[in-house]
């Protein structure tokens, strides 16, 4: 509370500095003005503000390159900001303006130049576990990336990648079921033996859970492993759903470019806006046969990697599973191409 209270004099005074100088035609109090502007910019450091903090010290060293204050506080900002670069040019600065403060600034040097080391290893490293997961998913898989959105992972081992999935229930109320881990060989059959080894809603009838649409929902009898469909969302445009096709714009996206590096711009398949649905198009799902594996998913053109994987699971002979078919696009899993070639390569 003290430091906004004294920001705010510190702001009134610059005002009536401005304010005297234009009444009476005298120059402005340059050195005055400077040392307010750097108070203000120690106030803002002590409240977090740091780029207000910057640009009060920038704007008090313009008006007096002296001013040593100023420049430390502009140098505290910078590294508060994890400006390395920025705070060693202030340290340097220091050091060859002001030598009676050259210890401080060279600690400041230093205290940088750690800090964008230990920066550059930690981006370093951050690029290698992108670069590595991309060639394993794309290169080795065959399958496509986008920016993974959850914090559920896909086990990648020197043997295998294992997925996570997430089986939906749209026609019941009751919650996701979730698998940690599943091979790309696993056959959607098999989980469906070992997900519905039991009705689902039936794991949840102690707690109350009702289905959403009355007498038009399955019952459990009927919610089987050889009486459920299962579906796969996939985006519905024109052109190829959003995708990474190569691993240094992958790496770039996730962990940020090297310092002077070229930053490898996305391509047509790469716009972040791309895996839209187009207005004018319905939900597109792929109806996968049981005897399909994980693997057949992540081979499909349209099936992007961006999260674990997410099934839908709807009773074969359920009402609602009948009227909701032909409010969206249904294409079976091998269907391939979705779309002309011409549509896919996303020409007009």
């Amino acid at each position: 509370m003290w430091y906004r209270q004294a920001a705010k004099e510190y702001t009134d005074g610059i005002a009536l500095c401005m304010a005297a100088a234009d009444e009476s035609n005298d120059e402005r109090p340059i050195e005055l003005e400077s040392q307010l502007k750097a108070n203000r910019g120690a106030c803002s450091l002590a409240l977090r503000n740091y780029g207000a903090a910057k640009k009060d010290c920038r704007e008090a060293l313009n008006l007096d390159k002296k001013n040593t204050k100023a420049l430390y506080r502009l140098g505290k900002a910078c590294l508060a900001l994890k400006q390395w670069d920025a705070a060693m040019n202030a340290g340097e600065l220091g050091v060859s303006t002001q030598p009676e403060n050259a210890k401080a600034f060279r600690e400041m040097i230093k205290f940088a130049k750690n800090k964008k080391s230990q920066a550059l290893r930690e981006l370093q490293t951050k690029r290698k576990d992108a670069i590595h997961i991309w060639t394993r998913i794309v290169k080795h898989e065959g399958a496509k990336l986008a920016l993974w959105k959850s914090p559920d992972r896909p086990a990648i081992t020197p043997e295998q990648i294992e997925w996570p999935l997430v089986i939906e229930y749209p026609e019941l109320n009751i919650p996701n079921d979730k698998v940690e881990r599943a091979s790309a060989d696993d056959l959607f059959a098999d989980w469906l033996l070992t997900l519905l080894s039991s009705p689902p809603d039936e794991r949840y009838q102690s707690s109350g859970a009702n289905s959403d649409s009355g007498k038009d929902m399955p019952s459990r009898s009927r919610y089987t492993p050889d009486n459920v469909a299962i579906y796969v969302r996939v985006p519905n445009t024109q052109r190829l759903p959003f995708h990474f096709t190569s691993a240094e714009a992958y790496a770039d996206a996730i962990a940020g470019p090297l310092p002077n590096s070229t930053t490898y711009s996305l391509n047509s398949n790469e716009s972040l806006n791309n895996d839209e649905d187009d207005d004018d198009r319905p939900s597109l799902f792929l109806d996968i046969h049981p005897a399909a594996s994980i693997k057949d998913l992540l081979l499909h053109p349209r099936f992007v990697v961006s999260g674990p994987i997410r099934l839908q699971l709807r009773s074969l002979d359920s009402a609602a599973h009948a009227a909701w078919r032909p409010t969206v696009e249904i294409r079976k899993l091998m269907d391939v191409p979705i779309f002309p070639p011409e549509d896919i390569s996303g020409k007009d």
